[in-house]
């Protein structure tokens, strides 16, 4: 039989950032763990504003991985993938 096709991961809602295709170039890049599941914009500077705060904030009651991905003003994209949620601390 064929092998299986890993599971995408899917994108809920509107990015700025990323688009589509750009999220199914991660996949392969992506812990499996956290590929089969939805993926929700939680934080967007257009959206949002530009407070570190109200990021640390969108992301109080997360208990999932977070994909951060930001665009410079130069148009480039780049990011980082976290195991846990990203949180404020001392």
């Amino acid at each position: 039989s064929p092998p299986e096709e890993p599971y995408q991961p899917v994108l809920n809602g509107e990015s700025n950032v990323l688009h589509a295709g750009q999220v199914q170039q991660l996949a392969p890049h992506l812990p499996p763990r956290v590929t089969g599941y939805p993926w929700n914009p939680l934080y967007c500077t257009a959206r949002d504003g530009f407070s570190l705060k109200s990021m640390y904030r969108s992301m109080n009651k997360l208990s999932s991985p977070v994909l951060l991905v930001i665009r410079d003003t130069d148009g480039q994209t780049f990011g980082a993938f976290s195991s846990t949620t990203i949180r404020l601390s001392s």
